[in-house]
């Protein structure tokens, strides 16, 4: 069962796909359908097309999460050695233009289709912490339209802190800012900062609570109700966290 779907046949074979990304195959005996393959990027109101007996081309659609219309056509191999199980990892890559100067320790987070780019480095020299290399631009780069666009810019500029999609309600999720390395008046170290990103304003607020004590080059993950904070760097004078 779907919605939206596709089919095509390829080198004596038939397939389908739907929502679900997973690209389905009508057995020898057209009795039963077998995973050929999954998409990267899962979509509705398709177009499969042959390339080669053993690959179809998904063209066109809109994203099954409501990502929007499809630029990227996409490239499945569908033969019949059962890839689909292997252990072997699915890339894509393309090129956008980006308007931005960081070049290094950005906060990235992914949310759906959408990656978030947030503060970084300007200079390619890895430990250039001056107040001209950090960043206070933000960016979200849409994967499946290969589209940029700009956010507000940060409360202060600052790298390598740790980006978080926290989902609140089933509709409703917030992007948090944590952490990182930056200037608190003339003194760089690591922040007890924490930057909230509202959708609807548009607009970067700081929290609430502030970290009890600073930390930079961390990883976060919401799990439930709360909010993980793993490892990092308390500075030079405390050390590893």
């Amino acid at each position: 069962a779907g919605f939206a779907t596709s089919s095509f046949a390829a080198g004596k074979h038939l397939y389908y796909t739907g929502s679900s990304g997973i690209i389905y195959r009508l057995g020898d005996d057209h009795q039963e359908w077998h995973v050929a393959n999954r998409m990267f990027f899962p979509r509705m109101f398709l177009r499969l097309l042959p390339a080669t007996p053993n690959r179809l081309l998904a063209v066109g659609g809109t994203g099954a999460d409501g990502s929007g219309r499809m630029a990227v056509v996409e490239s499945v191999y569908v033969g019949s050695d059962d890839i689909y199980t292997s252990d072997a990892p699915k890339q894509t890559r393309w090129s956008i233009p980006f308007p931005g100067r960081a070049v290094q320790s950005q906060s990235l987070v992914l949310q759906g289709t959408k990656l978030y780019a947030l503060g970084g480095n300007a200079s390619r020299a890895p430990h250039d912490f001056s107040k001209e290399a950090l960043v206070d631009e933000a960016f979200a780069f849409d994967i499946g339209s290969q589209t940029v666009g700009q956010l507000p810019k940060l409360p202060q500029a600052l790298q390598a802190g740790t980006a978080i999609i926290q989902s609140q309600t089933s509709k409703h999720q917030r992007l948090l800012l944590v952490g990182g390395l930056g200037f608190v008046d003339d003194a760089f170290g690591s922040l007890t900062s924490v930057y909230e990103y509202a959708q609807e304003s548009q607009a970067w607020t700081t929290g609430v609570q502030q970290l009890s004590e600073p930390r930079a080059m961390l990883q976060g993950v919401a799990h439930e109700d709360a909010i993980w904070l793993v490892g990092g760097s308390q500075g030079r004078e405390r050390g590893l966290a």
